[in-house]
């Protein structure tokens, strides 16, 4: 089922946890797995760990500063999920594109997405605080300075979708933290995610 947003409730779980560069959704979710004992998996880490476990089919891309394919990507999950047996996963930064929620679908039909935390924040904010806590260089800033200037419009179908879906929770961002998880802990409470 996926993305369905079916009252079915599966045991294999996920939330989704989206938002642009500096957004604060890498400062939730710990906080959210802290609380609720979901397993927080990072997308960049995903990526690093197949890297550094030698996992051809995405090395062959990554050695080729390719974007990694969502099919190799999703197989490599679906793998990395069942040998260690994640029933509860909380997915930061994923998905990124549509091919990335089709090919979801597909290979990773055992999960039921419970819910997709959006982060919104607007493109200064994010810029803002890329200056004021990031250590990359500033060859890397302009890149990531350029994926904040298109993430709406990039996930606009997306998160669309989502909401049709009635499994997206849009928070601000550039509120404090704490009122922000509040705002997420209510949700989660209320879909029956924090037991």
């Amino acid at each position: 089922m996926g993305c369905s947003g079916s009252n079915v409730r599966k045991t294999k779980q996920v939330i989704f946890v989206i938002g642009g560069p500096f957004s604060g959704k890498e400062v939730l979710c710990p906080k959210i797995q802290s609380a609720f004992g979901w397993t927080h998996l990072d997308l960049e880490d995903l990526i690093t760990a197949a890297k550094e476990q030698n996992v051809q089919t995405v090395n062959d891309v990554i050695n080729n500063d390719l974007a990694v394919p969502s099919d190799k990507l999703c197989l490599y999950m679906k793998e990395e999920f069942n040998t260690r047996k994640y029933n509860r996963v909380l997915l930061e930064d994923f998905p990124k594109n549509e091919e990335n929620v089709k090919q979801w679908n597909e290979i990773m039909n055992d999960y039921t997405v419970e819910l997709v935390i959006y982060v919104k924040c607007s493109t200064n904010v994010m810029k803002e605080r890329m200056e004021e806590k990031s250590t990359k260089t500033q060859e890397e800033k302009e890149i990531i300075a350029m994926n904040i200037n298109s993430y709406e419009s990039d996930m606009k179908n997306i998160i669309s979708d989502f909401e049709s879906k009635g499994i997206l929770l849009e928070v601000d961002g550039e509120k404090a933290v704490e009122d922000v998880f509040n705002d997420i802990k209510k949700e989660m409470v209320n879909k029956g995610l924090t037991e």
